[in-house]
């Protein structure tokens, strides 16, 4: 299979994954991306093998390639956003110091990926796939700063991201509607009660004890 296969591969993929919302289903796109990022990469590697091979073979000189470093995964950054952007602030010592060409950035509709080649002696890699929101991948960038990273996401909408990744994202909480003909001591117990359920060992204990005193107060009560 050809970069250019695995590359249209990874773009149905991504499709796919944008249309749904079963987070089952989100699981087995992600990873089925991931082992075709990880095809290509290979592929990738081999061909850059190939050629670096062929060309010390016509000059007859060894040359020192990134493709026999060691990969680190980038695990720790921060983020925040402004109403335009979503900004990542990766800390790598002595960034500032490499070649433009070892940075390599790779946006689409709801991912990226990240490869910093040589720095240390290793190359360093940082793949973020189903973003909450969708970005604008043309019109997004990088800026490099003394050993720091900053990725800048071209929102594709002005809408605020409670999270950066879909997985993250926490459903919202639905509030039933008032009812005015609704007795409200009724909508009080069965707010407790739900606390009861729901809660640990302490807080059964905690409201036990608050609605027995309530009890004997009133001569009513329930029973959870």
């Amino acid at each position: 299979m050809s970069v250019d296969e695995l590359h249209l591969d990874i773009q149905e993929l991504q499709r796919l994954l944008e249309f749904t919302n079963r987070p089952n289903v989100q699981a087995a796109l992600t990873k089925a991306i991931e082992g075709v990022e990880e095809k290509l990469a290979n592929l990738k590697v081999a061909q850059e093998a190939k050629n670096e091979a062929k060309a010390e073979s016509e000059d007859g000189k060894p040359k020192t390639s990134h493709l026999s470093l060691p990969v680190s995964k980038i695990r720790t950054y921060g983020w925040d956003q402004s109403e335009k952007f979503v900004k990542l602030y990766i800390t790598l010592k002595g960034i500032h110091s490499l070649p433009k060409e070892n940075i390599i950035l790779n946006y689409s509709k709801k991912s990226l990926k990240l490869v910093v080649r040589n720095l240390g002696n290793k190359n360093m890699e940082l793949i973020i796939n189903n973003l909450a929101e969708s970005i604008d991948a043309d019109s997004s960038s990088h800026k490099v700063k003394a050993d720091e990273l900053v990725l800048l996401l071209r929102k594709a909408s002005k809408t605020q991201w409670s999270a950066l990744t879909q997985k993250d994202v926490k459903p919202e909480e639905k509030v039933p509607p008032y009812n005015p003909s609704e007795d409200p001591s009724a909508g009080i117990m069965n707010m407790m009660k739900k606390m009861y359920d729901e809660g640990d060992d302490e807080m059964k204990r905690t409201i036990a004890k608050a609605w027995t005193e309530g009890r004997d107060k009133s001569g009513g009560g329930m029973n959870f």
